[in-house]
């Protein structure tokens, strides 16, 4: 139930539990009347509260990655929206949507490697997206073709959406010259 309600975070999860416990222990221990029994008893119990602990702490760890990767997906949503919507500007919001990245060390270095992957392909994406929703002749068609077989962008692309794109503007530029 503490983890069900535990903020978004995760954070208090594990300290909150591990006071309740040793309330509870206290508490307990409190209602032996043999000193040395009583003494048995604490490190007993406070033996079991380790693996609990170690649970907890493992929790908000995990519910802190997980909330920090979902703050910093709504950034770059919004900064991959913008290259869509200026197209022009993806080299500087890219460098953006890397310095937000980069900058948040709640999350390992192997999880922002792997979300600056992620980020690079999605703003490619949203850069010919961006491109492809203005282009209204077959001229601007050839124009994204050409950008598109630069090197770089099959490196950012992922394979799928280097199809997508090279797919799109060949079916379109071939149904406008009809």
């Amino acid at each position: 139930e503490r983890r069900t309600n535990a903020p978004a975070d995760g954070s208090g999860v594990f300290q909150s539990t591990l006071d309740d416990q040793r309330k509870f222990i206290a508490d307990e221990a409190a209602k032996i009347k043999d000193p040395i029994a009583r003494k048995k008893y604490e490190a007993d119990m406070l033996k079991r509260v380790v693996p609990y602990a170690q649970d907890n702490i493992k929790f908000e760890a995990e519910q802190k990655q997980l909330f920090v990767g979902q703050q910093i997906d709504a950034s770059l949503t919004t900064l991959e929206n913008t290259i869509r919507s200026n197209p022009e500007a993806h080299k500087n919001v890219w460098i953006e949507g890397n310095a937000l990245i980069e900058g948040n060390k709640d999350l390992p270095a192997y999880a922002r490697r792997a979300a600056k992957k992620t980020w690079e392909q999605r703003s490619a994406f949203a850069h010919f997206n961006g491109m492809l929703e203005r282009a209204a002749s077959p001229e601007e068609f050839d124009a994204i073709q050409a950008e598109l077989n630069k090197p770089i962008w099959q490196q950012r692309l992922t394979p799928e959406g280097f199809n997508a794109v090279q797919s799109y503007t060949v079916a379109t530029s071939m149904h406008d010259t009809f």
